[in-house]
């Protein structure tokens, strides 16, 4: 994972105080943003359940694969 969830919504999102995606190449505007909650107890499982969602969807844009 590297970086943080919010750093790197931030960056794709164009940040500061309008909420406009900055990534190139996308193709379609994204509408929403999709989260599942994890309990705070259970916090170490988000990277897991990332890696999860990431291997079985198959993200075209995700470069990095994990």
């Amino acid at each position: 994972m590297g970086q943080c969830l919010g750093k790197r919504l931030y960056c794709h999102f164009g940040g500061g105080t309008a909420c406009e995606y900055d990534v190139a190449g996308w193709g379609t505007e994204p509408y929403f943003v999709v989260n599942i909650a994890v309990p705070l107890e259970s916090s170490f499982e988000a990277p897991a359940l990332e890696e999860f969602l990431i291997a079985k969807l198959s993200p075209k844009l995700n470069v990095h694969g994990i």
